[in-house]
């Protein structure tokens, strides 16, 4: 893959974080750790879910599933820390 192609993959995974962090309504903090929590998920779910458009070597609707799964489990941990300490 090329240079051109990872960043066309970055920008299309950064894309997919914003619009799955709509729908979670996470909030991450900085805007650096938004886009690491986007390139995980996106990159997993678009490994993993193998259907959708594909933009390199990512599947899209995978990728935006894997980063609202992500995101959850971002949200969610704080929540579950504070269930298992009691």
């Amino acid at each position: 893959m090329s240079v051109l192609g990872i960043l066309v993959a970055l920008l299309a995974v950064i894309l997919v974080r914003f619009m799955a962090g709509k729908i979670t309504s996470v909030l991450t903090g900085s805007f650096k750790k938004s886009v690491a929590l986007g390139w995980i998920g996106g990159i997993a779910g678009g490994l993993i879910f193998d259907f959708g458009p594909h933009i390199g070597f990512l599947d899209l609707l995978g990728a935006f599933i894997g980063c609202i799964l992500v995101l959850l489990v971002y949200g969610i941990y704080p929540f579950l820390k504070i269930l298992l300490r009691g």
